[in-house]
């Protein structure tokens, strides 16, 4: 007979995070990443490597900190605008900030301690938790910054809160467990709000930085590809440029980084309401995208990217149709398989697969526009080959199946 005192256990809630990291911040094991898309001396390559999942997402909750500001303070024209965000990714430490209204340098009057105190913390406090809100920003469980506080040997907060003309700073040690008394101070200059943290390899089984650095630094490009046209993205002390082309913005211009320049791929791009849309053909009969949702990078797509997807598909699918009787057989699945798309949207409230955030599960009511690609746009992507080698595929599909039911081996 089991036992029933360790069959059934009650765990203090940080050391349940620490025995089920994929419950939080994914796994908190080196991992093998195939093809990863990276960047190495300011340019965007593809190869394999080692990274630790957890490790990158505790630096991905604090970068979206500071990108859900910016979609907040946008959101209210009567504050302190978010115009930079700062970030720096070295092998011992990890930090990032951004200007703007900083926060609230003021004793919370139920929990008794600074807000910067509570936010920052301790588990389960968050702003995001009025159910009636439109929220198009990626924080929403109470977790967020917490995390990296949790998985990190040193944590440092400092915020400016200028209506009060304070500024805060707090730091906490061995993975928030020890927590040193805040100072506040008289400040008069502009606010910010930044945050420092060294994590605990030990707890990714790690040494030292890995290649997860790279993967960190190319999150901070996707920043500055999805808001580099309304704020400026620094990493590491220095601007991160896009290209110099007054006609595209940040979004097509990042897209470019991937599939290089419109003289070496061809491709369609087009900004409808909610939505920014670039495709093109993919390099090898697979479907590919790169998405994302309110600053959030999904990795691995979700119902955003079907659909997009599978609008195009099915539009390029009747226009290959409409041009020769012949072609009735081809499928959207075929066309589809032909198709990399690139896509940035914002969604109300929206829901993932995890609390890594890699896929979204939120159903199409929840987008606050359905995509409706133009006539142009599709025109233009039809130029790229997709149609050509979408029959292509079709047609050798056919000849494999007559093969199979006319006896020829």
């Amino acid at each position: 007979m089991s036992n029933i005192e360790t069959t059934y256990q009650k765990k203090e809630h940080r050391q349940h995070i620490y025995d089920l990291p994929d419950t939080y911040i994914g796994s908190a094991a080196q991992t093998l990443l195939p093809d990863a898309w990276v960047i190495e001396n300011e340019n965007v390559i593809q190869k394999d490597i080692k990274y630790v999942p957890g490790l990158y997402k505790i630096f991905d909750e604090v970068l979206t900190n500071a990108s859900d500001h910016k979609v907040r303070s946008s959101m209210q024209k009567d504050i302190r605008q978010v115009k930079n965000i700062k970030v720096h990714v070295t092998d011992d430490y990890i930090s990032v900030e951004n200007d703007g209204e900083g926060i609230d340098v003021e004793i919370h009057p139920k929990e008794k301690v600074y807000v910067p105190e509570m936010i920052f913390g301790q588990l389960l406090t968050s702003t995001n938790y009025k159910k009636e809100d439109q929220k198009t920003w990626g924080g929403k469980n109470g977790y967020g910054a917490k995390l990296a506080n949790i998985f990190s040997t040193e944590f440092t907060v400092e915020t400016v809160d200028e209506a009060r003309k304070k500024k805060y700073s707090q730091t906490w040690k061995d993975n928030m467990i020890t927590s040193q008394k805040p100072k506040v101070t008289a400040y008069s200059r502009l606010p910010y709000t930044k945050i420092t943290f060294k994590p605990d390899f030990k707890r990714f089984g790690l040494k030292k930085m890995d290649d997860t650095k790279q993967i960190m630094e190319r999150r901070v490009y996707d920043l500055a590809g999805l808001f580099g046209d309304e704020i400026t993205v620094f990493l590491n002390g220095k601007k991160i440029s896009l290209g110099t082309s007054k006609v595209m913005g940040s979004f097509e211009k990042y897209s470019n980084l991937y599939i290089g320049k419109s003289a070496e791929t061809k491709r369609s791009y087009i900004k409808h309401k909610d939505w920014e849309v670039l495709a093109c053909m993919s390099r090898d009969n697979s479907f590919e995208q790169l998405s994302s949702v309110n600053g959030i990078c999904t990795w691995r797509g979700g119902k955003h990217v079907d659909h997009v997807s599978d609008c195009i598909a099915k539009r390029l699918c009747e226009t290959i149709k409409s041009k020769n009787k012949k072609n009735e057989n081809i499928t959207p699945a075929l066309v589809k398989a032909n198709l990399r798309v690139f896509i940035k949207t914002s969604v109300a409230n929206p829901d993932f697969d995890t609390q890594t955030k890699e896929d979204l599960t939120s159903k199409s009511k929840s987008f606050f526009s359905k995509f409706e690609p133009s006539q142009e746009f599709l025109d233009k992507l039809s130029k790229t080959g997709i149609l050509e080698r979408s029959l292509s595929v079709m047609n050798f599909k056919e000849k494999q199946t007559l093969k199979k039911t006319d006896g020829t081996k």
